[in-house]
C-alpha cells in the first residue's frame, strides 16, 4: 500500500499526538510523579476538567499558612467553582488563584477557635430546659423587633 492509498488520518489522532505536547507557559513537570501523588481535592477548570491539587502542595500550603484550615478552604474553593462556572480558572492559573484565596483568608487573622468546622451547637429543646432562656420572648424579639410586644 502507498502513501496515497492510506486512508486520511482522523481528527482524533492528530488531537492526541498534538495533546501530548505541552502548551506555552506551562510549568514542566514528571509525569510519573503526579500518577504516584494522591489528590487532596480536585478543582474543576473552566476548560471542563478537573486540577488534582496534589497532598503535597496542599500539605506546603499548611505550612506557609498556619491560620488557615488549609483543607476546608480547599473544599470552599471547590463549592465556589461548581457555583461559578464562568469564573473557573485556566490550568495555568489555579495555583495562583489556590495561593490568593489562602493569603486572603490568612489575612483575616481569625484565631484558632474560630476555624473549628462546624461546633455543634444546642438545639432549641436543649435550650428550652434552661430557666434562664425564654425561647418565646426571644422569637417574639427577632421577628418583631426589639419591643417583642407583638399579638
Amino acid at each position: 500500500m502507498t502513501h496515497r492509498d492510506q486512508p486520511p488520518e482522523s481528527e482524533s489522532e492528530s488531537e492526541e499526538t498534538l495533546s501530548s505536547t505541552p502548551k506555552a507557559g506551562a510549568e514542566p513537570c514528571d509525569v510519573s510523579t503526579l500518577a504516584a501523588e494522591p489528590a487532596a481535592i480536585k478543582l474543576p477548570l473552566n476548560d471542563s476538567t478537573e486540577y488534582a491539587v496534589p497532598q503535597s502542595f496542599a500539605d506546603e500550603m499548611a505550612q506557609l499558612y498556619p491560620a488557615v484550615d488549609v483543607m476546608q478552604q480547599l473544599a470552599a474553593m471547590r463549592g465556589w467553582l461548581l457555583g461559578n462556572p464562568t469564573k473557573r480558572k485556566t490550568r495555568t492559573g489555579i495555583k495562583r488563584f489556590i495561593t490568593s484565596w489562602l493569603a486572603r483568608e490568612q489575612d483575616r487573622g481569625r484565631p484558632t477557635a474560630q476555624r473549628q468546622p462546624y461546633a455543634q451547637t444546642q438545639s432549641k429543646t436543649a435550650l428550652a430546659g434552661d430557666a434562664s432562656y425564654d425561647i418565646e420572648a426571644f422569637e417574639r424579639m427577632t421577628l418583631y423587633g426589639t419591643g417583642g410586644g407583638h399579638g
